[in-house]
């Protein structure tokens, strides 16, 4: 079933939206200034995430083997360049997913192999609007 799309200020608070999306039953909201002009998307996801902060464990990086690393894509670039020794350069992305997309210029589907200079990404899981979990495989020293 198809509903209408729910718009909702950005300056709403995370605690009275959730409570919102709870009482209307709904998951996704267009979140729009004070313009009329559409700020984002909020999903029910990211007011959990906000309120109650993100799950124990998620973004965590699991060692495959030697070269390879199973992770969240929300995972910070910061913590990849400090535990892994990459260097991802000047970018304006603070995720790993983020640094893709800028890459890319698109969502990658599932199995996606992109390469990068001393590392590839392999696409494990995505939505329809971010990537999910990613492969890392480190290729050369960078």
């Amino acid at each position: 079933m198809i509903r209408p799309l729910k718009f909702i200020p950005e300056n709403k608070s995370c605690a009275r939206l959730l409570r919102e999306f709870q009482v209307e039953n709904i998951s996704v909201a267009a979140v729009v200034d004070e313009y009329g002009g559409t700020a984002g998307i909020i999903t029910m996801d990211d007011l959990v995430d906000e309120v109650f902060g993100e799950v124990a464990g998620e973004g965590k990086i699991r060692r495959q083997n030697q070269n390879t690393w199973l992770m969240d894509a929300g995972v910070e670039l910061d913590l990849l360049e400090s535990e892994l020794g990459l260097s991802f350069g000047e970018v304006e992305a603070e995720t790993l997913a983020g640094y893709i997309l800028g890459k890319t210029g698109r969502i990658p589907g599932k199995n996606a192999q992109i390469d990068f200079e001393g590392f590839r990404i392999e696409i494990v899981q995505v939505s329809l609007k971010r990537i999910e979990r990613v492969k890392l495989i480190i290729t050369s020293k960078v």
